[in-house]
């Protein structure tokens, strides 16, 4: 072969190649206002780095970048950005940034950061930042920080911080710093700094500043209110209003004592941060004269002077008031109650033993209704309580 032949087939050659990537590049760079997939590749454009303005799909969809509209019948991948609104039946992924509304029957998958709203009747997975509505029937899951409100049927769990809402109806979980509320049924954990709410049946919190009312309310470090069953800050300069509060520097004493309501009474009282709360049980009605009847009752106060050894509490409370069973149509066995205010005093003799005694008022109510009876009298109380 020739000198001249071979310049001339090389020459050819490497204009064929030349074209050929130039011909790619156009057409990854392409963008269509219209494509229509049935299966990929089956498509009026089968490149999946092609862009279009709407996609509209049958049962696999793919694309790049999708800037209006983007509806698919079973599955949709956009390797680029979507700018668009989007209705998927089974699953839809964004590779790039996502911008809109989708909404997805399974799942729908952001591989980085998206803003709008985001409706699944599964689950919402976002690897990176979101910002906006995240609405799903099973479980919301963020990687990174969360700006909006997360609402699910089972769970929302956010990897990174968080501000405004988390709505579910078993679990609300945040592991970075976070700010807003949580509502759930079952459980509220923030795992680093939170600054709002908690409402559920159970409630933890590392660092919390606001409230939590729930069954079970738990804290590292706590200041503001908890409203629960059990309140357990390990440090609390906050308000606990519950039947049992806790702390590290808390109190625990043991009261056993008479009343001119009830006989014989065993009560627990916890102190944290001067609030005094007494869950009481009690035997013996002197009042009505029913010896077998039974107390349950709850008292929650303050303390207002504290010395060495003596120390003034004011409080109130209620007692729920079980007669026994009765024939006798004169005697009032139906479930009744007592509401109590009291001035209680204690007297410390040593570092484990204590003289207590109180006096107040008690209205006690012959039956739960808005038209019960009712009489009140004085309260006196006394007893001893063990440090």
């Amino acid at each position: 072969m020739s000198v001249r032949l071979r310049t001339i087939l090389l020459s050819l050659l490497a204009a064929s190649v030349l074209g050929t990537a130039a011909g790619q590049a156009q057409t990854a760079n392409s963008h269509q206002f219209l494509t229509l997939q049935f299966l990929h590749p089956l498509a009026t454009n089968s490149n999946p780095e092609a862009s279009a303005s709407v996609r509209l799909s049958l049962l696999y969809g793919r694309s790049r970048n999708i800037t209006a509209l983007d509806l698919n019948g079973a599955v949709g991948v956009s390797s680029g950005d979507v700018s668009a609104f989007q209705a998927t039946t089974l699953y839809n992924r964004v590779g790039g940034r996502f911008s809109g509304v989708g909404f997805t029957g399974g799942i729908q998958h952001l591989q980085t950061d998206g803003r709008g709203a985001l409706v699944t009747l599964g689950t919402n997975y976002v690897e990176g930042n979101f910002a906006g509505l995240q609405m799903a029937g099973l479980l919301n899951l963020n990687h990174n920080h969360f700006a909006g409100a997360q609402i699910s049927g089972l769970a929302n769990l956010n990897d990174g911080a968080g501000t405004f809402l988390q709505l579910s109806s078993i679990a609300n979980v945040n592991a970075g710093a976070f700010a807003g509320l949580q509502l759930s049924a079952f459980l509220n954990a923030a795992n680093s700094n939170m600054g709002g709410g908690q409402l559920g049946l159970v409630n933890f919190a590392d660092n919390l500043a606001g409230f939590q009312v729930g069954a079970v309310n738990l804290t590292r470090v706590f200041s503001g209110v908890q409203i629960g069953v059990l309140n357990f800050g390990r440090e609390n300069s906050g308000t606990p209003i519950g039947l049992i509060n806790m702390a590290n520097d808390d109190r625990r004493e043991w009261l056993f004592t008479a009343t001119n309501l009830s006989l014989v009474n065993i009560g627990f009282r916890t102190v944290v941060n001067g609030w005094s709360s007494v869950v009481s049980f009690g035997r013996g009605d002197m009042q009505g004269d029913v010896e077998d009847s039974y107390f349950v009752g709850w008292h929650y106060g303050h303390l207002l002077l504290t010395r060495p050894s003596w120390e003034l509490t004011l409080d109130a409370g209620f007692m729920h008031i079980i007669p026994p069973a009765s024939d006798n149509p004169d005697e009032n066995d139906r479930l009744h109650y007592a509401l109590q205010a009291r001035l209680l005093g204690d007297w410390k003799m040593n570092d484990n033993l204590g003289i207590i005694g109180s006096v107040g008022l008690s209205t006690v109510f012959d039956e739960y209704a808005t038209d019960a009876n009712s009489q009140t009298d004085a309260l006196l109380t006394g007893g001893i309580v063990l440090y």
